[in-house]
């Protein structure tokens, strides 16, 4: 069960994290189409660096009262709710950043959670190489995921990569979903990493 559960939360956060650099793509597309300013372009790793930022103060209250599982599957939830808005009407560029303001709030509290899951997913001989396949699988997205955007962009349209994005979201949603975990040692091995840290 814990080797099916550590591949669930990598799966999972894999398909997040692909779909957090497409959906990004996609909205730079968006936006270059409707006004071809670079300062206005430039506003978007700025936004998303703040969000993640004033994130960051956040995860260790809802560690300290949540289980990892539960914030990671409601945080991957928000971030799908979010991104489904750029579908229901069209957008000024207000409202876009907006919602890429949220989508990395909410995306700022997967990488410590999931951090705080990883113990207790591996026995403690493999919590290296675990830790080590989730940082190589979270580089090599990150660098494969702008040409493979970029190419999709142009086989398809933005509308269709935002769909891409949303669909690997919500199979990130089920994915996460089917882990499991100790709820009760899970909670106390937290809230004691996180008066160490």
């Amino acid at each position: 069960m814990k080797n099916r559960s550590v591949l669930f939360l990598w799966f999972g956060q894999s398909q997040a994290n692909l779909a957090d650099v497409l959906y990004i793509v996609a909205l730079i597309s968006l936006l270059y189409a409707q006004n071809s300013s670079p300062v206005l372009l430039s506003c978007i790793p700025f936004t998303i660096t703040t969000a993640k930022f004033l994130s960051s103060f956040i995860v260790p209250f809802l560690i300290d009262r949540y289980r990892a599982k539960r914030i990671l599957v409601v945080s991957q939830l928000l971030k799908t709710s979010v991104l489904s808005m750029f579908f229901l009407w069209h957008m000024s560029l207000i409202s876009m950043l907006y919602c890429v303001a949220l989508i990395a709030f909410f995306d700022g509290w997967a990488a410590p959670v999931q951090s705080s899951m990883l113990p207790h997913l591996v026995d403690k001989e493999k919590l290296l190489k675990w830790n080590s396949m989730f940082n190589v699988t979270d580089q090599l997205i990150q660098i494969a995921a702008y040409p493979l955007g970029s190419f999709l962009i142009i086989s398809w349209d933005a509308t269709g990569l935002l769909w891409l994005s949303f669909s690997l979201f919500s199979l990130s949603i089920v994915f996460m979903q089917t882990i499991r975990i100790n709820a009760h040692s899970s909670k106390m091995k937290q809230k004691q990493g996180l008066k160490e840290g």
